[in-house]
């Protein structure tokens, strides 16, 4: 009996490791332009491609890419 259990509390810790790190079809992450996310809510996870121009804050930088200039936190 105990050996049963002990094998169900391993098959449920390996399944839940399985999909730890699952997103879904909608979860899908896109590259985006400064331009475009000017429109979106803060904490939004968007993905640019540019560098960054200089240091505001502790986390907060100016970001700048082929359409514009944007603050961000890292």
């Amino acid at each position: 009996m105990l050996k049963k259990i002990a094998i169900l509390i391993a098959t449920l810790v390996i399944s839940t490791a399985v999909y730890a790190g699952f997103e879904g079809p909608g979860a899908s992450s896109y590259l985006v332009t400064v331009m475009s996310v000017q429109d979106l809510d803060d904490d939004d996870t968007v993905i640019l491609e540019g560098y960054l121009l200089r240091k505001i804050q502790k986390e907060m930088y100016v970001f700048k890419d082929k359409t514009g200039e944007i603050d961000v936190e890292i």
